[in-house]
């Protein structure tokens, strides 16, 4: 029988870089407030269409200097 090795930030011993596309959503925002939590998330970005939104799904974190807001439709391909 194999083992599976333990899911979950844990896992992580250095300091990594995130990014979360649909972060004004609620499964996005919700990943990105649990990584938020961890001390080994160095920087975080969140994207969403309306960065109005973000900032507001985000005001917890308003002075967290890991966390960058990226207005952006992943649909238009100039904007990426």
């Amino acid at each position: 029988m194999t083992t599976v090795p333990p899911c979950g930030l844990g896992r992580f011993t250095s300091p990594f870089t995130a990014v979360i596309i649909g972060a004004s959503g609620g499964i996005g925002s919700t990943l990105a407030h649990e990584l938020l939590e961890h001390s080994t998330v160095a920087h975080l970005v969140v994207t969403g269409r309306n960065e109005r939104r973000l900032r507001a799904r985000f005001q917890a974190f308003a002075t967290d200097p890991r966390l960058t807001f990226c207005e952006v439709d992943v649909l238009q391909e100039a904007q990426l």
